[in-house]
């Protein structure tokens, strides 16, 4: 009880800077709702769309071009990935379409292919998501079964043209998601610059000569002394996740109070758990108290720019995503952006969730076995 007490008396000292790391969510969760606001209202326009065909001109091509050009508006922008990248941040366009090589081939001779895309993740992005999807579900459907290409347009053609017309009527719900997500990817720096720092420097004033002597001669074993040191690391831990989440609950309420606010809470409370590893981790292996500080930035800040916590993935070039798999943060972030995706609830839609959820714990163990490996090695030295 005295080295729990003792935690959060030295936490008390620091309410200074946990305030700040939670005011800087908080004005930034406002500044993202209001720019989201702006857009909440549907408009009956046509999604603006890019296709890059990097198959060779054919009949099922061109009357893919066919169909989407009554659907969209077909955008003329050069084959830079840059350009195309800024278009789709400055929504110039709403929706790539990537055709790959040989896909009319692997089409007709029943191969496996896909068409590839990159979205602004907004309503008409969605729309055509349903407009494509329905094409490429025909074809599939509908090749076997007819030798000659012409008969097999033919009768896509006329299937599209006696399905019901959809319609987008409402994009509030997408809008909500969209705000959750951005909310909980920034709750990352947050999340971590809290509990490394605090954790880190309270873990660090324990190890002080005269503190760490009286430690030593007092009643409390060793194993003991740590156990309560974990427990009071982990209620500061929950007690910040908390106020995160309650600040997600006021102010994104329509999509917190559902299934996929669950999802966005039980995610970040997966990563609570990950920093809280990670800051024992740090608290272990740094001796100077100075230097906690400038270590908690340039892991919180890098993290969360190499992840997408600030910048969205997308636009990240490719050898930064690969970089950012080595850290926790890619798989939390990634789970927020996967979770606005899912429109059913059953274990394969959620399969991917799960096991970025699994790939977290697996670095919370790794984190906790490491500690353990420093701290033993450190009290043989001592």
């Amino acid at each position: 009880m005295i080295v729990f007490k003792t935690f959060f008396k030295v936490v008390k000292e620091y309410k200074y800077a946990i305030l700040l790391y939670t005011l800087i969510l908080f004005f930034f969760a406002i500044f993202n709702l209001e720019v989201n606001n702006n857009n909440i209202g549907f408009t009956a326009e046509k999604p603006n769309i890019l296709i890059v065909n990097n198959d060779y001109e054919s009949k099922i091509i061109d009357n893919l071009y066919n169909y989407l050009e009554q659907n969209s508006n077909i955008k003329n922008i050069e084959n830079d990935k840059d350009k195309i990248n800024d278009a789709l941040f400055y929504r110039d366009i709403n929706y790539l379409i990537i055709i790959p090589k040989n896909f009319t081939d692997y089409i007709l001779n029943n191969k496996e292919t896909k068409i590839y895309v990159k979205t602004t993740k907004d309503a008409n992005s969605k729309y055509m998501d349903m407009l494509l999807n329905r094409y490429l579900k025909l074809i599939n459907i509908y090749k076997n079964d007819y030798d000659n290409v012409d008969n097999l347009i033919s009768k896509i053609n006329s299937i599209l043209k006696e399905e019901s017309h959809i319609e987008v009527s409402s994009n509030i719900k997408v809008n909500n998601l969209l705000k959750t997500t951005i909310y909980y990817n920034f709750a990352n720096y947050s999340l971590l610059a809290s509990c490394l720092f605090v954790i880190s420097t309270v873990l660090n004033s324990f190890k002080q000569e005269m503190i760490n002597k009286r430690i030593i001669v007092s009643s409390c074993n060793y194993k003991k002394h740590n156990k309560n040191l974990f427990l009071a690391a982990l209620s500061f831990s929950v007690i910040i996740w908390i106020i995160y989440v309650f600040i997600s609950l006021i102010l994104i309420k329509e999509a917190m109070f559902s299934w996929y606010g669950l999802l966005y809470m039980f995610n970040s409370f997966v990563f609570m758990v990950c920093a809280l590893a990670l800051s024992f981790l740090l608290g272990t292996i740094i001796n100077l108290k100075e230097a906690i500080n400038g270590i908690v930035n340039v892991i919180a800040l890098g993290s969360s720019f190499l992840c997408g916590a600030f910048v969205p993935s997308k636009y990240l070039p490719e050898f930064v995503i690969n970089i950012s798999k080595l850290l926790p943060s890619y798989y939390f972030i990634n789970n927020n952006e996967f979770i606005s995706q899912i429109e059913t609830f059953n274990f394969n839609s959620l399969t991917k969730y799960f096991i970025n959820i699994f790939v977290i714990i697996i670095f919370i163990i790794l984190f906790i076995i490491l500690n353990n490996l420093v701290s033993k090695n450190k009290r043989k030295t001592n």
